[in-house]
């Protein structure tokens, strides 16, 4: 079964996808090839949707992106500037936070947010910006104020600026999904 949810504000349109399998444990051939080939099938899903919402609901200038985890599947389309999605479980990663900022871990432990609602923040900056920052430690998210994200990047050669973006988040059962808008 295959169930989509709308997500929509001045800045975006956004669609998550939930492909709930019910695969029987029991039938060892389908299941084993579903669960091999979930990411393919997945990413084959996502891009099909994303072609069918660039010819069928938006014909000026756009900008989008996709995320997968787990059973979601999250689209983002913006023609109000540079877009980046992400969708990730609800947890705490060791790993990961040794990959956020002094700032951000500060953000974290005053409970300004979470660590999961961060990282798809974080995630989400790195998407809408790539190529032009390669690498996430080139950015460093510093406040949230009305829904909007106070980003420091800084590139290979040390040059350091701040943007603002409009951001947006929504929990769904165990999952974060994170949304955002750079202005043109």
């Amino acid at each position: 079964m295959i169930a989509s949810e709308i997500l929509k504000s001045k800045y975006f349109y956004g669609e998550i996808i939930d492909i709930n399998l019910q695969i029987d444990s029991n039938s060892s051939g389908l299941s084993s090839y579903l669960r091999k080939n979930q990411r393919k099938l997945q990413s084959s899903i996502a891009h099909k949707r994303l072609d069918s919402i660039l010819q069928n609901k938006i014909n000026n200038c756009i900008e989008s992106s996709i995320s997968h985890s787990g059973r979601y599947i999250f689209i983002g389309v913006s023609t109000s500037g540079k877009i980046g999605v992400d969708v990730e479980k609800i947890r705490y990663e060791k790993e990961r936070v040794k990959l956020l900022s002094t700032e951000e871990r500060k953000l974290v432990a005053e409970k300004k947010t979470n660590f999961t609602t961060l990282w798809t923040l974080k995630e989400a900056i790195f998407k809408s910006q790539y190529p032009r920052n390669k690498e996430l430690r080139e950015l460093i998210i510093l406040s949230f104020t009305n829904n909007k994200v106070r980003v420091r990047f800084q590139n290979k050669f040390n040059f350091r600026w701040e943007e603002d973006c409009y951001y947006f988040t929504e929990s769904k059962e165990d999952y974060i999904f994170s949304v955002v808008v750079f202005d043109k």
